[in-house]
């Protein structure tokens, strides 16, 4: 049965994980190692020789693009290990400082205050695991508001 499907579809059987849609799909314990093509398609995004002619408001679009971009889908259906979240914000605090010729530039400010909102003098950026909580929230309010959630009370009460 598996080598006529693997024949009619030119796919083959795989193991665990895999990625599918950019999301990783796995068994067991979150490892970091799981992840790391989220964290690899990002560093590839932000490496490169011409974000250094980029100013710092530049930058900061870019930053704010590929941080509602690239890992949003992921964080909206599961928790990356805080490992990655923490590679994550790392590569994108060492973009928005920049580099020069001579290493990397003087960070004016802590990454934390950057991720405040602009409303508390902060420039807006939000943080990977605030963005999580938000869309766990909402997940949570979708499946409390269905009709599903008193199945679940069936099942586990």
């Amino acid at each position: 049965m598996i080598s006529e499907v693997e024949s009619i579809s030119s796919k083959r059987k795989a193991s665990l994980p895999i990625h599918y849609l950019g999301c990783p799909i796995f068994v067991g314990r979150k490892k970091k190692q799981i992840f790391e093509p989220l964290v690899e398609n990002v560093r590839h995004k932000l490496d490169g020789k011409k974000h250094k002619l980029l100013s710092p408001e530049g930058r900061l679009i870019l930053v704010h693009h590929l941080l509602s971009s690239i890992p949003i889908h992921v964080l909206s259906v599961m928790n990356p290990p805080k490992g990655t979240i923490q590679d994550l914000e790392c590569y994108f605090a060492s973009f928005f400082w920049g580099e020069s010729d001579w290493g990397s530039r003087r960070n004016w400010r802590k990454w934390s205050r950057i991720c405040l909102p602009t409303q508390e003098a902060g420039l807006g950026v939000r943080y990977f695991n605030t963005i999580f909580e938000s869309f766990s929230l909402k997940m949570w309010l979708n499946f409390y508001t269905s009709n599903s959630f008193g199945l679940l009370l069936c099942i586990f009460c």
